[in-house]
Parts: C-alpha cells; sequence; structure tokens
C-alpha cells in the first residue's frame, strides 16, 4: 500500500514536471478546462491511478497552483 501510495505521488509530480516545462500554469489549466482535463484523464487511465481520475486531476492542480 505504501508503495502504491508513492507511485500515485510520483505519477502527479510527473504530470506537473511536464505541465511547468511546457508554461502551463495554473490560470491556463482553469481557463482551459475542458481541453486539459480529458488529458489529465486520460494520463490518469494510461498509468492505471488507483486513486481514480478525480483524485489525480485535484492532485495536480493543487501541486501546480504551489509552483
Amino acid at each position: 500500500l505504501r508503495r502504491q501510495r508513492q507511485m500515485c505521488i510520483r505519477d502527479s509530480n510527473e504530470m506537473v514536471k511536464i505541465l511547468v516545462e511546457n508554461n502551463i500554469t495554473i490560470d491556463k489549466v482553469l481557463q482551459d478546462k475542458k481541453k486539459i482535463a480529458p488529458i489529465l484523464n486520460n494520463y490518469a487511465n494510461t498509468i492505471n491511478y488507483q486513486g481514480g481520475t478525480q483524485k489525480f486531476i485535484k492532485e495536480v492542480i493543487n501541486k501546480l497552483a504551489k509552483n
């Protein structure tokens, strides 16, 4: 369970890193929710994120807001 949690954290950190590298800010995410949400949803499904896609999207947005 702990290893699974570490993988989830790493996966959301990876997505935040990708967004930051591509100059995607929290403002851009909030402005283009309809475009970005399906991308995050697809990524969460691709990596079999165990917490569910909604949780993954919330984690990414929260971490991106802290950057």
